[in-house]
């Protein structure tokens, strides 16, 4: 039973005048420019009448109708059905417009587009398949990674799966952490921290494709996520090569282990479900206004919260929430990188209007939830 493994990758990296930002819901025009290169990379098995491929894209997501037509493209140029495909994002928040956040314009034509090369690619892949050896090894932790909730668990591990010929060439490696790529903010294109990666691998290991796959620890976040983080002589720049220094050490190391430490594949097994993961929606008014002042009564440390409204053009919208006992609140919206201001010890303001169904005040153990009407 031999088991065959092939990988490819081509840029996909749209011109910046043709589409939107995906991730950060401030950003309210086209991009800018491009930092790095966006890429399709593509790792095919092969094994007796079974055949599946992973096909990671440096984009936030996918939505329903990007990802039918990323499909669509794939079963048409590469002969495969989506049963035998895993669609990745690698979760940048610097990529194109992919669905997400809905009320960004898609840019259809750059979709198909990239679909054509997705397809291609993928094809490639299933041509170049070869008898491949595997090594599994966890590398060294990510240690600029924090949970964004601020609780105690952060998975740090960096997770890597290399395919080698038997005659010891590196065919491909497939990579997976945690940490979100949430670091790059501005107006222009790119991977974000597993950037670093690409850049240097292709250094070291010329043409041979890293896949990088988003974990699943929903809240690992960069300890420098927000521009606030940054001090003075320490940039996004600085914060992008240090995580994704630290990425690319750790796989360079893992690389270094599976030296003569590499094994003949299992049998391959595959299966596809559509899996509908329940959603939790905002409650009716009354509902959060009955759980604030529970909460209210059960929770000392809130004392008042204040909303101030004016209407007009150049109105500002005013949330002040008293801060008591040390209990810090946190707020979680659409758009609200840069807004957040502390002008005082004791006051947390947001000064200018934003869009938000639902606030969330944390303090201690419970909730406050105050709707947004503005």
């Amino acid at each position: 039973m031999e088991t065959l493994f092939g990988f490819a990758q081509n840029i996909i990296t749209p011109e910046p005048g043709e589409v939107f930002l995906d991730g950060y819901g401030f950003r309210s025009s086209s991009a800018q420019g491009v930092h790095d290169d966006l890429y399709v990379k593509v790792c095919a098995v092969r094994q007796e009448n079974e055949t599946f491929v992973i096909v990671s894209l440096d984009v936030c997501g996918f939505g329903a109708e990007i990802r039918d037509l990323l499909l669509g493209h794939i079963a048409a140029l590469a002969c495969i059905g989506c049963d035998r495909v895993a669609l990745c994002a690698t979760h940048t928040h610097a990529s194109l417009a992919c669905g997400l956040l809905g009320d960004l314009p898609l840019n259809f034509m750059v979709w198909h587009r990239i679909g054509a090369i997705v397809g291609k690619t993928v094809s490639k892949a299933l041509e170049q398949c070869r008898p491949g050896l595997l090594t599994a090894t966890e590398g060294n932790g990510l240690n600029s990674c924090s949970n964004r909730r601020g609780g105690a668990q952060c998975d740090r591990r960096v997770k890597t799966l290399s395919v080698w010929e038997p005659a010891g060439a590196l065919l491909g490696v497939i990579v997976s952490a945690c940490c979100h790529p949430v670091l790059r903010t501005d107006m222009n294109i790119s991977a974000d921290y597993p950037a670093v990666l690409t850049r240097d691998a292709e250094k070291l290991y010329r043409g041979i494709p890293f896949l990088f796959l988003q974990g699943c620890g929903g809240d690992i976040n960069p300890c420098f996520a927000q521009k606030t983080d940054y001090t003075a002589g320490f940039t996004m720049e600085d914060a992008c090569e240090r995580l994704g220094g630290e990425l690319r050490d750790s796989v360079f190391g893992a690389l270094e282990k599976a030296a003569g430490n590499r094994e003949k594949p299992g049998k391959l097994k595959v299966s596809y479900a559509s899996v509908r993961v329940p959603m939790w929606d905002t409650p009716p008014l009354t509902d959060l206004e009955a759980r604030k002042k529970k909460c209210r009564e059960a929770i000392a440390c809130i004392a008042t919260i204040e909303i101030k409204s004016k209407r007009g053009a150049a109105a500002d919208t005013i949330i002040s929430i008293p801060l008591r006992n040390g209990v810090r609140p946190c707020a979680h919206g659409v758009g609200l990188s840069g807004l957040l201001t502390r002008r005082s010890p004791e006051r947390l303001t947001i000064q200018r209007p934003f869009r938000c169904s639902c606030w969330r005040f944390q303090g201690k153990r419970r909730s406050v939830f105050c709707r947004s009407s503005f």
